[in-house]
């Protein structure tokens, strides 16, 4: 084999390891993003063992060590990403989940203040509105959650996210009608929703539509195992 027929198997070779790895860090969000937290945390290592200082990748096995309950680990990554990027929002935003998950919300709360001010158009802005809105929603304030995911809405209103988190606030206060006209829209935006079809589903039971509740329930069922299939794919 000549020089240059090396030189061009080298970068094939680089080009194929670089596609992997980028299917590494796809497959780790699609995981987490599932439930598939372990598979989540193995597939940050094995993408980190090519890129030692990606921050996305950093950020999302620092998610995954949350949501496992290793929570010092998660603190320590955390924290070291937000010293390392003081001006990142996502490690902000980060910082101020991980204050969340624990409940410590006087904490949580400011950092998500300082975020949603740093934020610099409307989808960073809604994601940031989101998530405070779940956090009044946790502690037990839903009238404030809904006042603040409608904000959300305003700003951004074909998100799904958001719609999907006002049918939850709604079914929270007992307002099953005007729920699942949320979830309808969360859905009509993301068909792939298989949570938005489950809690759907309640609101149709609840308002007695009990056919209709098990359609939907068979169709979160039925995204749920495609989903499966796709994890597998990477195998």
């Amino acid at each position: 084999m000549t020089q240059t027929n090396l030189h061009i198997q080298q970068l094939e070779n680089n080009f194929q390891t670089l596609v992997q790895t980028k299917h590494l860090l796809a497959k780790a969000h699609s995981s987490l993003n599932w439930g598939f937290v372990k598979t989540a945390l193995q597939l940050c290592n094995s993408y980190l063992l090519f890129n030692s200082n990606h921050l996305e990748a950093q950020l999302l096995k620092a998610y995954c060590l949350l949501k496992s309950d290793e929570l010092k680990s998660a603190f320590q990554l955390f924290s070291k990403l937000s010293q390392l990027h003081p001006h990142s929002l996502p490690c902000l935003v980060g910082l101020a989940q991980f204050h969340l998950y624990n409940e410590n919300y006087e904490v949580a709360e400011p950092l998500l203040m300082r975020a949603l001010s740093m934020g610099r158009d409307a989808y960073a802005k809604s994601e940031v509105i989101e998530i405070l809105a779940q956090s009044y929603l946790d502690k037990g304030n839903p009238k404030m959650a809904l006042r603040t995911i409608n904000e959300a809405i305003e700003i951004l209103p074909f998100e799904h996210a958001s719609h999907h988190l006002h049918g939850s606030i709604l079914m929270e206060m007992g307002n099953y009608a005007e729920a699942k006209r949320s979830f309808d829209i969360a859905i009509q935006l993301n068909k792939d929703a298989a949570e938005a079809y489950r809690k759907r589903a309640k609101c149709w039971m609840m308002l007695n539509k009990i056919e209709f509740g098990l359609l939907d329930i068979k169709k979160a069922q039925k995204i749920e195992l495609e989903r499966c299939k796709f994890l597998e794919a990477f195998e």
